[in-house]
């Protein structure tokens, strides 16, 4: 997508750059310079930060989530997540099983990535290859026939799971803050070292087989095949620090009727309190991106691993008349691992209403997407 098509003023005259991360007004303007948001160039890796590169990416990820369901109408929800945060990285694959109610993951850490990972140059076929998962196509626009493979040795639950994926985009890229550019704070000319840098691919038509193999009884392997819409981001840039990381709480929803939003608070979650978040709405699968004020208040709380995660929130959206609870389909979704903090990711449902001029009460559902790093 050229810049020209993005739309950087959402309805109302409301803009991402000019709302903080609380909520509230910011008084910076719009940058007229620095880097912008293109695909398929921004599909491909970035150059990465190092001792010869200090104004190279410091972070960059890319990652697939969503809903699958078979013929039969079994839901999984599934993440498979490649991310870099150099000179390391790390790899989160996992699988819910809403029927069962059993949820596979891995988390693998990378110590030092090597240079060639992914790939840098538009002119040849994109990869992201790291560890136990492997994104590629053979397309001249990367977004289109995604081959995504991957792996989870789950030892709690002595199942190797595999992954065999396919993967097209239909529309155009959801771009998170309006422009898929969050400058720092003071920065007029975002750069790969000093902003953030995100799209979204939210209509992703999703067909393949997940096999579950049961290592202490073969007979008992299962051999899914799966289709969905599903939804993948791409995140690059600036993305904390080691002294003080980013913390958020996250919901990715799409819903039946082709709205599709991208919305989060790094404000601390407290039950039944209201937190001022930013929201990315596209009403359209062609459709512009627009930024505008959320509040996400906690309506359930699950003790997991002595950490409270917030499984049950309700999410307003003014401006579009928005009013949704997002309920998590299986409370325990918590990624363990003795190498990374814990975090809680998986797959959710979406309802509500929307109610504007044009819709009245007018009821939505759909699948959605929640994650909490507090």
């Amino acid at each position: 997508m050229s810049n020209q098509n993005q739309i950087k003023r959402p309805l109302k005259g409301l803009s991402r750059s000019i709302i903080n991360d609380d909520g509230t007004a910011a008084e910076t303007a719009i940058p007229s310079q620095g880097l912008t948001v293109e695909l398929p160039r921004d599909m491909y890796l970035h150059s990465p930060i190092s001792i010869l590169n200090l104004d190279g990416c410091p972070t960059e990820w890319w990652w697939h989530t969503g809903t699958l369901k078979t013929s039969t109408g079994r839901t999984f929800g599934f993440e498979i997540n490649a991310a870099a945060f150099y000179p390391g990285g790390f790899t989160e694959v996992m699988l819910t099983d809403v029927e069962k109610q059993i949820h596979y993951q891995q988390t693998e850490l990378v110590e030092s990535i090597s240079n060639n990972w992914a790939e840098t140059d538009v002119a040849k076929p994109w990869f992201v290859n790291l560890n136990n998962v492997l994104m590629q196509t053979v397309q001249a626009d990367p977004t289109q026939n995604m081959s995504v493979k991957a792996t989870i040795m789950d030892t709690v639950h002595s199942k190797l799971i595999t992954f065999d994926l396919t993967f097209s985009q239909e529309g155009a890229p959801l771009m998170v803050w309006g422009d898929g550019v969050a400058p720092g704070k003071g920065v007029t000319n975002p750069q790969l070292n000093n902003s953030n840098f995100y799209f979204s691919l939210t209509r992703m038509n999703a067909k393949g087989t997940i096999e579950i193999i049961d290592l202490v009884n073969i007979i008992n392997t299962e051999t899914l095949h799966v289709t969905g819409t599903t939804w993948m981001d791409h995140e690059w840039g600036k993305f904390g620090t080691e002294a003080k990381p980013e913390k958020w709480v996250f919901q990715a929803m799409q819903f039946d009727n082709g709205v599709c939003l991208s919305n989060f608070s790094l404000t601390q979650p407290v039950l039944y309190v209201g937190a001022k978040g930013k929201a990315t709405v596209q009403l359209e699968k062609g459709g512009a991106s627009y930024c505008v004020k959320s509040t996400i208040t906690p309506l359930k709380a699950n003790m997991i691993g002595g950490n409270t995660y917030f499984t049950e929130l309700s999410v307003e959206i003014p401006d579009f008349g928005i009013m949704v609870v997002v309920k998590s389909l299986m409370p325990d979704q918590v990624f363990v691992s003795k190498d990374i903090s814990s975090v809680y990711e998986g797959v959710a449902s979406v309802s509500g209403a929307i109610n504007d001029k044009e819709n009245i009460g007018t009821l939505i559902s759909g699948t959605a997407w929640i994650e909490q790093t507090f």
